[in-house]
């Protein structure tokens, strides 16, 4: 994916997210966003799901909340704003909130401070979402 896909993707996302009835909603599962300039992109609602988001910038997007380290890799975790509540990047897992937490619990123990670092960046970007 090139930078002017990217471009194109993001507006006509930015057109669904406005009333749906227009655009369409971003599909970026699987992508290589290393490195790309998200900053102040509304991906509220989009799927990341296997997205690499390293060394993406992030700073003032809207409907996604990157948090972290977490994990026993020390990664970066991303919180992404949808309809149906917050779902969340975390190295290969994408998932809701149920199934994030249940996957961290049966990790890591429940009350960890990764669940609740999950747990504090859904309500967060949800928040910011609004």
């Amino acid at each position: 994916m090139n930078e002017s896909d990217l471009k194109h993707i993001l507006n006509e996302h930015a057109k669904w997210a406005t009333d749906n009835a227009t655009g369409s909603r971003a599909n970026l599962s699987g992508a290589n966003l290393s490195g790309a300039n998200l900053s102040g992109a509304d991906l509220s609602g989009a799927d990341l799901s296997g997205a690499n988001l390293s060394r993406a910038d992030l700073y003032g997007a809207i409907g996604i909340y990157s948090f972290g380290p977490v994990g026993e890799n020390k990664r970066i975790g991303y919180a992404v704003a949808s309809a149906d509540g917050p779902m969340f990047a975390l190295g290969c897992h994408w998932g809701n909130l149920a199934d994030t937490r249940k996957a961290i619990v049966e990790k890591y123990g429940k009350n960890s401070p990764y669940e609740k670092q999950v747990i504090l960046a859904g309500k967060i970007v949800m928040e910011v979402s609004k």
